[in-house]
């Protein structure tokens, strides 16, 4: 019936909605990220300033950029406490980046992933 409908729709927009928010990284763009990691990682902890942002970490808009001793987070999506966004692990550190924490992290290539944390 028009219910069903109607539901089926709110979970459509709801789903386009979860979805937009996440950042998706084509192959090209992970191998690019690959190749700028280097210089994002010889930043020392902190926020990185707009300024050294390497053009393809620039193309994600980033609302910000941060380096601490696990990788570099680049931050695409805040909402409150809420964040998305693309994190690049330092290959010196022993963090292990997993599906089930909070953040949770969706690998894209090596050493490059999807996080998400709830806040």
């Amino acid at each position: 019936g028009a219910m069903t409908r109607l539901h089926q729709l709110c979970i459509a927009v709801l789903m386009a909605t979860l979805l937009g928010c996440t950042p998706s990284i084509s192959r090209d763009q992970s191998k690019r990220l690959i190749a700028a990691s280097a210089v994002l990682l010889a930043h020392p902890e902190g926020d990185i300033p707009e300024s050294r942002w390497p053009e393809v970490v620039a193309h994600l808009n980033p609302k910000r950029v941060y380096r601490n001793h696990q990788g570099v987070y680049i931050c695409t999506y805040e909402f409150f406490v809420e964040q998305q966004g693309v994190f690049i692990l330092d290959p010196a550190s022993t963090f292990i980046p997993g599906r089930n924490g909070d953040p949770s992290y969706d690998v894209v290539a090596a050493g490059v992933f999807i996080y998400r944390s709830a806040g």
